[in-house]
């Protein structure tokens, strides 16, 4: 059984913020982070070309 990472770490932090152990901030700077890293999943290759 595998679990797509992307997944796991959305559904984290969302159960941690719900439960107050992460503050809002950190929750959207990760969801916006992931966001990026989704949309441009290989900008790093085309920027170092």
């Amino acid at each position: 059984m595998s679990v797509n990472k992307e997944y796991a770490v959305k559904m984290l932090i969302e159960i941690l913020f719900e439960k107050g152990l992460v503050n809002e901030a950190t929750y959207k700077n990760t969801l916006q982070y992931q966001k990026s890293q989704c949309n441009g999943s290989n900008s790093h290759i085309s920027q170092a070309a």
